[in-house]
């Protein structure tokens, strides 16, 4: 899925390139979220979120999806709502697929309840569910982040110098990055298993873990990127252990790709150098993947297989309508 039109205000979601939903609305949509994995069943959730330019929320619950369309139900959740300023980042519940944590510009987040009665799907806030890293020195940059933990009622979340973990009873616990904001910034922040990747001005940082929530400094590689670029990134890991790391600096059509060994009781190596992918255009989103889609993507870019564990990237180019796919090869 991802959004498309001159305005960037219609969401498609495609099917072997085929689009089976097509919805616009009236602002600019400035980020998708996409379902997350649930940490008992290993099934995904059938949520969507969608922030827009204009600081609201739409959450899309997909109902029945084939090779034809999708059937869904969608609620607005405004920024009125809550606070009153623009939401940034939207996060699903890895526990309860009906719940949802929003938070805004400024760090201050909220609990969210997705009722869903027949076609009619309603967003209530969560009644003491809500809070604030609102720091004064950090009102020059709305990035924010909120990642859910390995428990069911911790939180993690992020401005551009620092990481809280907060739980829904009050308690509070701040890990800074760095003692001099402004030596070191966060660019972006990705979960992945047990391990919370972050990509930095200065180095990509490995954290994990532990059942509690709790996190660690595994692991840091310092990177060459120049500081003012503006950088994303994309991770996944693979069940021989390998964690890839895929970083883009926006409209830029070069991908740089990091490999790391990350077995259990030994400390994170660097399997390789980096490598990069030339796309000849500009890169508009990608999303790293483990397993070969390549059946999926009727026109995707193949290339050679891996041979102990696929891993590839889903893509689409600016001015572009189609996703492609592309089976990455690290050997």
């Amino acid at each position: 899925c991802f959004s498309s039109g001159q305005n960037r205000s219609v969401f498609e979601m495609q099917y072997q390139s085929k689009i089976i939903l097509k919805l616009e609305w009236e602002a600019k949509i400035l980020k998708i979220v996409t379902p997350v994995l649930a940490e008992v069943a290993l099934v995904y959730s059938d949520n969507f979120g969608l922030i827009l330019e204009n600081g609201n929320v739409i959450i899309l619950k997909l109902l029945e999806a084939c090779e034809e369309e999708a059937l869904f139900v969608q609620a607005s959740f405004q920024k009125s709502q809550f606070q009153s300023n623009p939401f940034v980042d939207v996060v699903f519940s890895p526990f309860d697929k009906n719940q949802a944590a929003f938070m805004d510009c400024v760090g201050n987040w909220c609990m969210v309840h997705l009722k869903h009665t027949g076609s009619i799907l309603k967003l209530p806030l969560l009644p003491n569910a809500c809070g604030s890293i609102f720091d004064p020195e950090e009102l020059d940059s709305v990035w924010r982040k909120v990642i859910w933990t390995k428990e069911h009622d911790k939180l993690l979340l992020f401005d551009e110098t620092k990481i809280v973990s907060t739980s829904l009873n009050g308690n509070t616990d701040l890990l800074q990055l760095s003692e001099n904001k402004t030596w070191s910034r966060i660019h972006d922040v990705v979960r992945v298993g047990d391990y919370i990747v972050i990509l930095t001005t200065m180095e990509i940082q490995i954290l994990h873990m532990n059942g509690s929530g709790l996190l660690s400094k595994a692991f840091s590689w310092k990177h060459y990127f120049d500081h003012q670029q503006s950088l994303e990134l994309s991770t996944v890991i693979c069940g021989d252990g390998n964690l890839f790391v895929g970083i883009h600096a926006r409209n830029t059509s070069v991908l740089f790709l990091y490999q790391f060994r990350v077995t259990r009781n030994e400390p994170i190596k660097v399997s390789q150098l980096p490598i990069y992918v030339e796309f000849g255009k500009p890169l508009e989103c990608f999303e790293m993947i483990s397993g070969d889609l390549s059946p999926y993507f009727t026109e995707g870019r193949k290339g050679s297989s891996l041979h102990t564990a696929a891993v590839g990237v889903v893509f689409k180019l600016q001015d572009e309508s189609k996703l492609c796919y592309m089976e990455l090869d690290f050997n």
